[in-house]
């Protein structure tokens, strides 16, 4: 992994704003590909980051790389699938259209892998993939 090129999080909604902004808090380079509408609320509010035991940061939209634009895989080290399960179709054809062959892939539990089940044809099934529960 190198440190220069960013993590990337396809599906910033409520976990992958999460997941962004504690890598952004512990110093990395992140880049969330979301919605307009989250964009829109990072770019004039920024992103809060806290948690239950008590940990608690404000990110602002400047330090994040902001895009509803799949083009932002292309630039990736590492990209964190956090969609929905009925998205990780069409976010994994971005990731093989879009990302280098040797992008490491990560996605949650709940963007559940229909791609590797039904013969996905995008190449993407070969990529490096850790699945988490």
């Amino acid at each position: 992994m190198t440190t220069d090129r960013p993590i990337v999080v396809a599906g910033a909604g409520s976990i992958g704003c999460f997941v962004g902004g504690m890598l952004a808090a512990a110093g990395r380079s992140v880049g969330l590909l979301a919605r307009a509408r989250v964009i829109d609320e990072i770019e004039s509010n920024g992103l809060t980051v806290t948690s239950f035991e008590g940990f608690a940061r404000k990110i602002a939209g400047s330090q994040l790389i902001l895009s509803d634009d799949s083009r932002i895989l292309g630039d990736a080290d590492i990209v964190l699938v956090t969609v929905k399960s009925a998205d990780t179709a069409e976010v994994a054809e971005a990731i093989a259209r879009r990302a280098m062959p040797s992008l490491s892939v990560c996605k949650t539990a709940s963007a559940m892998c229909r791609c590797c089940a039904s013969d996905y044809r995008g190449g993407l099934c070969s990529r490096r993939w850790c699945h988490s529960t």
